[in-house]
């Protein structure tokens, strides 16, 4: 795996392996997590502690060059969440909504509480191939002014200082999504929040100071 981030070299990585799901951590995490060192040339990466007979996540190449970004800008981020949560994948799947504009009217529009935690809205990438180069620069395009980034048709990632300030991002998204399709599913069009009471959550929380 070509690298080509030499501000990674010799870095250490605690990652999940290929395949692994997040619940099974807890009760077996050598088999799940791995610790892995980056070559000096930063043209590969060695296991140091884990099942060696596994791999890193298939989007490593996402996560290493998000981690890089942190690095070169100072960010104090060190957590990263991919995953597929399934409110948000079905909603990407709707051409209504697959564009980042109209996601993100959506979201704050069900639930004040995706205002207020996620201000700055999510970021939206279009469907690109799994695993891929072109994949992780796209997302990182949009990590430079968000914190959570839908990946159209196949899932999202978040970033924050740890694992649980990251998934609350993902979790308040994907829970206001379900609260639409379960609207939806009754019958109904939610009504959602009007653009005076968005503007009145921006007022009295400061929101776009914290942008």
């Amino acid at each position: 795996m070509k690298i080509g981030e030499p501000i990674l070299a010799n870095r250490l990585f605690l990652v999940t392996g290929t395949g692994v799901r997040l619940r099974d951590i807890k009760r077996e995490p050598q088999k799940c997590l791995l610790l892995v060192q980056i070559s000096e040339k930063v043209d590969g990466y060695y296991i140091i502690d884990g099942n060696k007979k596994n791999c890193s996540t298939s989007e490593f190449i996402s996560h290493l060059l998000i981690h890089s970004f942190f690095l070169k800008n100072k960010i104090d981020k060190k957590a990263i969440i991919h995953t597929h949560p399934n409110h948000i994948i079905a909603l990407s799947h709707i051409r209504k909504y697959s564009s980042e504009n109209a996601f993100n009217r959506l979201i704050w529009s069900i639930h004040p509480e995706v205002k207020v935690v996620i201000p700055e809205g999510v970021g939206y990438v279009k469907y690109n191939c799994p695993g891929t180069e072109r994949l992780a620069r796209a997302t990182l395009k949009k990590l430079k002014n968000r914190r959570l980034i839908v990946w159209e048709r196949h899932g999202c990632v978040a970033i924050g200082k740890d694992l649980y300030e990251a998934f609350d991002l993902i979790d308040t998204v994907n829970k206001a999504i379900e609260i639409f399709f379960i609207c939806r599913n009754a019958g109904y069009n939610p009504r959602g929040l009007n653009s005076l009471q968005l503007k009145e959550l921006e007022k009295i929380f400061n929101l776009k100071k914290n942008v």
